[in-house]
């Protein structure tokens, strides 16, 4: 698989360990979009059990489903893991596959016309997909960059008239 083809998962674990011999109190971020983001959630998993005294922060956009029950379960009994997967309103990609396969983690998923994230904890059985068309579209990671940017914009101006 894409992790441990040509020991690239190997060769990250060392070298994170030549990097945090002298760094006790760090924390480790992983992030990445689509292929990128299960490759987020597959790593952590396996870093947070290698690592366990180093707490692993997980962003994960449109990232597709990667393990079944036992793994989800598994993987979110984990104290060291904090994981957002981040959905754009009714991308195609995050619902896949589809019978069998869980997503892990806690959800932020963005609603485009309403222009408004709703939180979803990792322990709250939702399916929003059974409800929406799946729109391949929606899976742009400039989607994701633009509701991020929106979101801090409309941040930022309500801070003013607070100042």
């Amino acid at each position: 698989n894409q992790l441990h083809n040509q020991g690239s998962y190997d060769n990250l674990k060392n070298q994170l360990k030549i990097i945090l011999d002298d760094k006790k109190d760090w924390d480790i971020f992983i992030t990445g979009h689509s292929l990128g983001g299960a490759l987020s959630t597959l790593s952590s998993f396996l870093l947070a059990k290698e690592f366990p005294q180093y707490n692993f922060y997980i962003f994960s956009f449109a990232s597709p489903k990667v393990g079944n029950e036992e793994f989800k379960n598994c993987y979110n009994s984990l104290i060291n893991i904090k994981h957002y997967r981040i959905c754009y309103h009714r991308d195609l990609i995050t619902s896949t596959p589809t019978f069998g396969y869980y997503h892990v983690g806690d959800n932020l998923w963005y609603d485009k016309y309403e222009e408004k994230w709703t939180y979803y904890d990792k322990n709250k059985p939702m399916n929003y997909y059974t409800y929406y068309f799946c729109n391949p579209w929606d899976h742009s990671c400039i989607n994701y960059l633009n509701a991020i940017e929106n979101t801090c914009k409309k941040d930022i101006k309500k801070i003013k008239y607070v100042i």
